[in-house]
This record gives C-alpha cells, sequence and structure tokens, in this order.
C-alpha cells in the first residue's frame, strides 16, 4: 500500500479544507496588490511565486518529518 490509499478524508473536513485553500490562495495575492499600491513600485510577481512555494516546501517537510517521529516513536515520549 501507498501512503495515498490509507489516507480518509470526513465529509465534515471537506468545506474547511476548501476554505483554506481559499485563503491560502487569496490572502498574499490581496496582501500584493496592497504592497504595489501602497508602495507604488513594481514589484516582481516572482518574489510572490517563490513565496509561496518555499512555505509549501517548508511545510511539506515538517509535515514528513513529524510523521517519520510519529511512525518510529521518537516524537512524543516523555523522558
Amino acid at each position: 500500500m501507498t501512503e495515498f490509499e490509507t489516507i480518509v478524508i470526513g465529509k465534515s473536513s471537506i468545506p474547511s479544507l476548501i476554505i483554506t485553500a481559499v485563503l491560502m490562495i487569496t490572502i498574499p495575492v490581496i496582501f500584493f496588490i496592497c504592497w504595489r499600491r501602497k508602495y507604488k513600485q513594481r514589484t516582481n510577481i516572482s518574489y510572490l511565486i517563490a513565496g509561496a512555494i518555499g512555505f509549501i516546501v517548508s511545510a511539506r517537510v515538517l509535515e514528513l518529518v513529524r510523521l517519520n517521529d510519529a511512525k518510529t516513536g521518537n516524537g512524543s515520549q516523555k523522558t
């Protein structure tokens, strides 16, 4: 079995996933547009894209580290 075959998403969590996805896209875009209007500079949109990709990659790495710790039992044990 692969990792994706064991994922189960409840019907009640789908709306929150959609809201989160919409907010993750719209908030940075609105911030970018407001920044351009306030400072009247030609800001390169590649900075926005690079920041978004960096955030997604770092969040995924942290999730994988936490998942790996949970599988091996190293994450939540008190000593």
